[in-house]
């Protein structure tokens, strides 16, 4: 599953609004963020605790897009958090 979701993102990254050279930038700083953020959680927690708090951030974001979709300034913003929960739980798999 989060393997699927982090490909996924990556391939729809054209059908988002803005440029798509912007849109690449803020999934690269997401993913650097995610990595690190991963990191930390592992030096902490356990692998599961680090799976609950990957899908919860990837969940919220999605509601989030969901309820928040008419507003289309704020979709790179909600995609980009999303794509760092996917990426942690791509990480820890």
């Amino acid at each position: 599953m989060s393997s699927f979701n982090f490909f996924i993102l990556t391939f729809f990254m054209k059908y988002f609004p803005g440029d798509i050279f912007a849109n690449s930038l803020c999934f690269a700083l997401s993913d650097i963020f995610a990595f690190t953020l991963c990191g930390i959680v592992l030096k902490y927690a356990k692998v599961v605790s680090g799976f609950r708090l990957a899908f919860l951030v990837s969940a919220i974001e999605g509601v989030f897009y969901i309820l928040f979709s008419a507003k289309t300034q704020y979709i790179p913003f909600f995609v980009i958090l999303s794509r760092i929960g996917v990426t942690m739980a791509f990480n820890l798999g």
